[in-house]
């Protein structure tokens, strides 16, 4: 709906917002309503006012070291205060973004354990600790202990759901023995 409306706004008052490819995910911001933050193909990611069209940022994901094009950005999440930004990527990462500054977002930390597609991310409301889910069957913990991020322990890191055998199953991720 947030995608359709923004579209409408754009074509009436000439902005380009939308990316060249397909948008994949969007995100509130969790303060100033009016912006948003839109995830699509290629890593491209735009902070755009949803009533103007006017658009406040345009960043891509890390190239790839190989030359080999960039995934797509499957979600996005905002920390509680709207100062920092989430992507789950096709590229297997999760990456932190400082949207602060005035330039463009700048990378915080690439975290990186997952075996395929990073589907959901998710933050906590202190903004330290992260969640996200892969196509890898996993949801993976993450930490932050003054500057850095890191996988909280290998037990907070547990498949939660997949082939086990011949039948399906679920686990319960706890996270420091609370479920």
């Amino acid at each position: 709906e947030i995608l359709r409306t923004m579209r409408g706004v754009a074509a009436k008052r000439g902005f380009a917002t939308m990316m060249a490819g397909y948008a994949m995910c969007v995100a509130e911001h969790p303060v100033d309503d009016q912006y948003v933050a839109v995830g699509g193909q290629l890593g491209e990611m735009r902070i755009v006012c949803r009533e103007t069209g006017y658009v406040k940022h345009v960043w891509r994901t890390p190239a790839k070291p190989d030359g080999a094009p960039r995934g797509s950005v499957n979600s996005l999440k905002w920390s509680p205060m709207g100062d920092m930004l989430v992507s789950g990527d096709s590229d297997h990462n999760v990456t932190v973004w400082d949207i602060i500054s005035e330039e463009n977002p700048c990378i915080v930390a690439i975290l990186k354990s997952h075996v395929g597609s990073v589907l959901a991310v998710a933050m906590s409301s202190s903004s330290n600790r992260l969640a996200s889910a892969g196509w890898d069957h996993t949801v993976k913990i993450w930490g932050k202990s003054g500057e850095n991020w890191a996988g909280i322990t290998p037990d907070s890191q547990k498949e939660l759901w997949g082939p086990k055998g011949n039948h399906a199953w679920n686990e319960v991720c706890t996270l420091r023995g609370q479920k």
